[in-house]
């Protein structure tokens, strides 16, 4: 994968610390003037794996939960399991960490919004107390 030029980066950063957000073409055009670039061979075997993980992710039980999830194995290597067939107790436990993180992470990330959110709307309300 091609890195960022440390120029790129401080473009992005100097948009970010002035706007406090880029947006999506913004950053693409950024990497774009600055040629960073991946090898086609690459890209297409992400998008295999993108549509692959796509697919297994559309498999749901009777509550829409989903029924197929990835698991590395011993080797590091990927593969996916029908949650309710899995027999392997090492399988499962990587998979219940691997959740409670990303659950935590998710958790955490709410809150920082949630702050946000209330100190926003504290701002608001005295404006409109003052107004």
């Amino acid at each position: 994968m091609s890195q960022i030029p440390s120029e790129a980066k401080a473009e992005i950063n100097s948009i970010l610390a002035e706007n406090m957000e880029i947006s999506a073409a913004e950053l693409v055009s950024i990497l774009d003037r600055y040629e960073v670039r991946e090898n086609p061979a690459v890209l297409q075997r992400r998008y295999q794996q993108t549509v692959g993980q796509r697919y297994m992710a559309s498999f749901l039980d009777a509550e829409g939960n989903r029924a197929v999830l990835a698991v590395r194995d011993r080797n590091g290597m990927t593969k996916y399991t029908v949650v309710d067939a899995c027999n392997d107790l090492r399988s499962l436990q990587s998979l219940r960490h691997s959740l409670k993180a990303h659950a935590s992470g998710t958790r955490k990330t709410e809150k920082r919004v949630q702050h946000r959110i209330h100190a926003l709307e504290r701002l608001l309300d005295l404006f409109r107390k003052a107004g």
